[in-house]
């Protein structure tokens, strides 16, 4: 068993204390109301090339995270904001009943499309003093110290938004995992209104929206192998029952019109290079009916986009030379690789490009940066994966990037 698993197996078996535990075992309600973001983000202001928006009282983001505070949509970006400022009066009010702020933005200038506060919070909440259920052990041993990815996830089409909420224990003392339930809220994504909200029992490994369904993995365990459920909730109907069937893979991710398996756990992925994997993709349908496998993915990206290497037995074969991390990403780098999408087969080269998810005002893109970037700004060569682009367009390209406490929209 390899060594994450003994940690995990360790931080799930640790008693839950009285002092951490929700006030019962009852069922808990959801809460989504609408919200003024005023004390939260600052009011737009306007920046050379956009403008910016100032959200202080989010975690702090560094680097060129991706959608670590963002959600893309087609009709613009969404913020996750946790509630619990960081020296505000009420904090501990706040830690004791965690709430999570969305709010969403007009991609032209900046300002408040729409605001919901949600109770419970978002399972990005991340604040150390939460009931220690096997969820919130399992994130803690399964991120190892590194920051908080953002959980929520939108359709292909970028109409719909998925947001899982903190996990309970029903009863309260349990430390049972299949005693654990979690609830998945879905919004719609112009409005921020309710389309449905589910629940489920057990460790929750992956959740992913097709064109109309939510699809969230369960297991009774920290990995699919064994005990692993696909719950296939549909939207169409906010009361129909799930359809549910068995899998020992993990969900990666879905497409308009199916699932995307993996026999790797890989949530921790970068598109800033190739990662040290070529793995083999299994995609299924709502159903659970197998519809075909892809070898030699390296990445995966939005839009139901895998990044593989033109010869997989090449990857494979340096792999398995047991070179060191830099080294064997340095010989990877080297290899051709293309994009290939998973529903319609089109393949795009990724000769001297270095394909980078972003954020657009019409939701999801892959930008395929050149290696060598030009001096001066010129039309970017990108996909816009939420329309549904099948070859890449050739034109000037604004998206939004987050540095600190702020986001900002300019060209690219």
């Amino acid at each position: 068993m390899k060594l994450t698993h003994l940690l995990l197996g360790a931080l799930l078996t640790l008693p839950l204390s009285a002092s951490t535990q929700p006030p019962s075992g009852a069922e808990r309600p959801v809460s989504i109301a609408e919200a003024d973001p005023s004390a939260l983000v600052e009011a737009p202001t306007p920046t050379r090339n956009g403008w910016k928006v100032i959200a202080p009282g989010n975690r702090h983001l560094y680097g060129e995270a991706v959608s670590d505070m963002l959600a893309a949509t087609a009709s613009g970006p969404v913020l996750s904001i946790d509630t619990s400022l960081s020296g505000n009066d009420d904090s501990k009010d706040r830690t004791a009943r965690p709430a999570t702020m969305l709010v969403a933005l007009k991609p032209e200038d900046g300002s408040v499309r729409w605001a919901r506060i949600i109770e419970p919070a978002t399972k990005d909440f991340p604040e150390s003093e939460l009931p220690l259920t096997p969820q919130v052990a399992y994130e803690k041993g399964r991120r190892s110290g590194r920051s908080v990815g953002n959980s929520i996830v939108a359709s292909p089409d970028g109409t719909r938004l998925a947001v899982p909420l903190l996990s309970h224990m029903r009863p309260a003392d349990s430390t049972r995992i299949s005693d654990q339930r979690t609830k998945v809220v879905v919004l719609d994504a112009a409005t921020g209104n309710e389309v449905r909200t589910v629940e489920v029992a057990g460790m929750v490994l992956g959740h992913a929206l097709t064109g109309d369904c939510l699809v969230v993995e369960t297991a009774e365990n920290y990995y699919p192998a064994g005990t692993g459920i696909l719950n296939v909730f549909p939207l169409g109907d906010p009361t129909a029952e799930p359809v549910t069937f068995r899998t020992d893979l993990w969900l990666a991710g879905a497409t308009a019109n199916s699932l995307l398996m993996s026999p790797q756990f890989d949530r921790e992925k970068t598109s800033l290079r190739p990662t040290g994997h070529s793995r083999t993709f299994t995609r299924i349908s709502t159903s659970g009916e197998e519809l075909g496998t892809m070898t030699g993915v390296s990445d995966l990206h939005s839009g139901g986009w895998l990044e593989r290497f033109k010869d997989p037995d090449a990857a494979q074969a340096l792999i398995a030379q047991n070179l060191d991390e830099v080294s064997l990403a340095e010989q990877l780098e080297k290899l051709p690789r293309e994009l290939v999408n998973a529903d319609s087969g089109a393949v795009v080269d990724l000769t001297g490009a270095s394909p980078r998810d972003v954020v657009t005002p019409s939701g999801w893109g892959i930008f395929l940066k050149p290696a060598l970037q030009p001096i001066e700004r010129e039309a970017a060569l990108w996909l816009n994966t939420t329309a549904g682009d099948q070859t890449p367009r050739k034109e000037f390209l604004n998206y939004f990037k987050e540095e600190g406490y702020a986001v900002y929209y300019a060209p690219i």
